[in-house]
């Protein structure tokens, strides 16, 4: 090169060749400063105070959070160079930073450019949902995803997203976390995957979502939940957001008026309603889609799974504790309801995804920027040591006759029709031979299931109270087949007391999941049974003393870990009734204020005995 040569840096931090003629490239002046050349005069000689490093320096697309919560592009340096974000495209081969010179790859950057552009994707300008998900999954670029584990988004998610008025109660800090994610994603117009573990409170972070959207006024949304949760989520949703417009579509006289629905903030629905009125769901413009318990679209076949992605919507959300409950096909159908074709066809999907444990991650990577999973382990610091779930569960229609037949044939004294009542409430098999076993049409086992199978899937233990023994045997026949492999025992009044510490014992050193089923008067007292974290009270008891004791077994000092507790009680049926009077007795109790008598008074036992279990006949 020639001696005379004049380096100077321009405004931009780019290289500039001072004398007549064209700028050296990049691999003229690395030839100069680095190559096998015989020169009078290198670069580093022309301008003493820049550091040239030999290495080519590589640009890589990737996604920022700008100030207002929106997904932006922008351009970083990678390599030997220190992590900047450009914001612009550099215009030449070769770019300083901090007074250190690299040469570019330039042939690769125009490519990537030309490839943006194709997108209509500019650096620092908002992306949009489809433009988002091309970067992630389809534009080959490595891209990492925005991490809401970080001090920045936790801000963010906190301050723009978190309003503590649209709901009526008081979220944890992974749940504000929790409802910042999927306010980003549907403000995206993308779709998300809540997968927080059982007792982390998904219904409350969905509710949150759907009084935010509300709010927004951007168009009705449905929800879609099992038959038996129904009742259960129109309470909560009464519970914490009073102030939205509910409708529950469900039962023989339900609208066929899509006014009807589009006039509600949210319309609630079952997986069967669904399938069965699909042609009339689908032309309804929905903004948002909820799926409850969503792994009941696991089968991709199935005819709920395939009515769920026919439906027209802005965004789709999928809940559910156990996201994979067999093999990695179960979460395509998952993804292909929450952000269709971007994982491609089912036959591609199982080619590029065996069912091995390095596709499992390389899929948990893609599926990153769409899925929320926390752990109790990971959020337990936020966490009180007892969590307390009751749940409303519908009776069906099949139960909910049987019930209300049985309700009307009784002519007894009152408590006497009460204890009949409650028995067919926990087996009806018990109450007659006749009467289906209690794994048939049974809603109060769906749901049963569908907690031991969550608390199985992560190796918990659990407890279950029953007060009749043919529940207990019945529940734990079932339950031995379906699930092998758990340490199950039966504890109650036929069990000595030293056979009963055996078993626990055993229990306590299992190493993987278990279950004892206990009548609450005979191990009420006496024993611990810390291993347990979950505790499901299968059948309501008017003693809130027996119900505490019973959950006390594992809720105890010496606990570590927080326990669930979990009320499954039949809507507008006698159990009803004692789940409403344990509520106020321990209100009291807490109060202070103790009362005299532990059984239940006349107008309890009245209403126990009239009430008629509501099978949601029509719209409510």
């Amino acid at each position: 090169m020639d001696a005379n040569c004049d380096w100077t840096l321009d405004h931009s931090g780019r290289v500039t060749w001072g004398r007549a003629g064209p700028a050296p490239t990049a691999l003229e002046i690395w030839d100069a400063e680095f190559g096998d050349v015989s020169e009078t005069s290198k670069p580093s000689s022309s301008l003493p105070n820049l550091i040239f490093s030999p290495a080519f320096l590589r640009l890589q697309v990737v996604v920022k959070r700008s100030e207002d919560g929106a997904a932006v592009a922008k351009l970083q340096a990678t390599g030997d160079a220190p992590h900047v974000a450009f914001h612009s495209w550099p215009e030449s081969d070769q770019v300083t930073l901090e007074s250190r010179w690299f040469p570019l790859e330039i042939d690769e950057l125009r490519a990537v450019q030309t490839e943006l552009k194709r997108h209509e994707i500019e650096l620092d300008s908002p992306l949009s949902a489809e433009q988002l998900m091309w970067l992630y999954w389809e534009s080959g670029l490595d891209i990492e995803p925005p991490d809401f584990s970080n001090s920045d988004d936790l801000k963010l998610a906190k301050s723009h997203y978190y309003a503590p008025d649209l709901v009526r109660a008081s979220l944890y800090a992974y749940q504000i976390d929790g409802v910042g994610f999927l306010s980003s994603r549907v403000d995206q117009g993308m779709g998300a995957i809540l997968a927080d573990e059982m007792g982390l409170g998904k219904t409350l972070q969905v509710i949150y979502i759907l009084a935010r959207e509300s709010a927004a006024r951007r168009g009705p949304a449905l929800v879609v939940v099992p038959s038996a949760l129904l009742t259960n989520w129109s309470r909560e949703l009464q519970r914490f957001a009073p102030l939205l417009s509910v409708l529950t579509h469900q039962g023989s006289k339900r609208s066929g008026d899509p006014s009807r629905l589009t006039s509600h903030d949210v319309v609630i629905t079952s997986y069967d309603v669904l399938a069965r009125d699909i042609i009339f769901l689908e032309d309804i413009a929905w903004n948002l889609v909820v799926l409850d318990e969503a792994q009941y679209i696991k089968n991709p076949q199935a005819s709920r799974a395939l009515a769920a992605k026919r439906l027209t919507r802005r965004v789709s959300i999928a809940v559910t504790g156990t996201p994979i409950e067999n093999t990695l096909r179960d979460f395509w159908s998952l993804a292909e309801f929450v952000a269709p074709h971007f994982l491609g066809s089912l036959r591609s999907f199982e080619m590029e995804f065996p069912d091995e444990v390095t596709a499992a991650r390389g899929l948990a990577r893609r599926m990153k920027p769409l899925v929320l999973r926390r752990t109790v382990e990971v959020v337990a610091r936020d966490l009180p040591p007892r969590i307390d779930i009751p749940t409303a569960i519908d009776t069906g229609e099949s139960f909910g006759l049987l019930y209300e037949s049985v309700r009307s044939s009784l002519n007894d004294i009152p408590l006497a029709i009460i204890s009949k009542l409650r028995q067919l409430c926990a087996n009806p098999a018990s109450v007659d031979p006749a009467f289906p076993a209690i794994q048939s049409e049974f809603p109060k086992y769906d749901v049963t299931i569908g907690i031991l199978s969550e608390a199985f899937e992560r190796h918990s233990k659990v407890l279950l109270f029953a007060s009749y023994l043919g529940a207990l045997d019945a529940l734990a026949k079932d339950i031995q087949q379906k699930y092998p492999a758990v340490f199950l025992r039966v504890l109650d009044g036929r069990i000595t007391a030293a056979d009963r510490q055996s078993a626990i014992d055993e229990f306590t050193a299992h190493p993987g999941p278990g279950l004892l089923l206990m009548n609450p008067r005979a191990t009420g007292v006496g024993l611990n049974i810390q291993a347990a974290t979950h505790v499901i009270h299968y059948t309501p008891e008017w003693n809130p003393a027996t119900v505490a004791q019973a959950t006390a077994r594992a809720h105890r000092g010496g606990q570590t870990a927080p326990v669930f507790v979990h009320y499954l009680f039949y809507a507008s049926t006698v159990e009803d009734v004692m789940m409403g009077r344990l509520d106020s007795k321990r209100t009291l109790q807490d109060a202070g204020v103790a009362l005299e008598s532990d059984g239940p008074t006349n107008v309890q036992l009245l209403d126990a005995i009239t009430r008629t279990p509501r099978r949601i006949k029509d719209d409510a």
